[in-house]
């Protein structure tokens, strides 16, 4: 529990098999945090984020993580983006089992493997 004055609650979500949600709220009751979990306890969430922050400011995202088994990953895009206040893109982060490369280097990983699953369909 976080013992931070601009918080008020943590509500717990259970969801299928042994997985839950946290909802942290800021004390005006605006959504702080949901973060995701698989029954390990671990960040886990598939195909959307599993870290959620909002602006306690604009009540606005303001960074997303992609979390598979604990471990920052994404194939289809940046596992970490972080928002300006307006909204915008200000910084992405890729990472494919929690492993972090650049975009070109993403890139680079991802058309080899679609191209290795090509070949191995033929």
């Amino acid at each position: 529990m976080i013992y931070d004055h601009r918080f008020k609650k943590i509500e717990r979500i259970e969801l299928e098999n042994g997985c839950y949600k946290e909802i942290l709220r800021f004390a005006n009751n605006k959504i702080s945090t949901e973060t995701y979990y698989n029954k390990e306890k671990e960040y886990h969430r598939l195909n959307k984020p599993a870290t959620i922050y909002y602006s306690h400011e604009t009540g606005k995202v303001s960074s997303v993580y992609y979390w598979i088994n604990g471990c920052l990953h994404r194939e289809d895009g940046p596992a970490r983006t972080k928002y300006t206040y307006s909204g915008e893109i200000e910084n992405e982060e890729y990472w494919l089992n929690y492993k972090h490369y650049t975009k070109e280097e993403f890139d680079k990983k991802l058309n080899i493997e679609r191209n290795l699953k090509l070949l191995n369909k033929v």
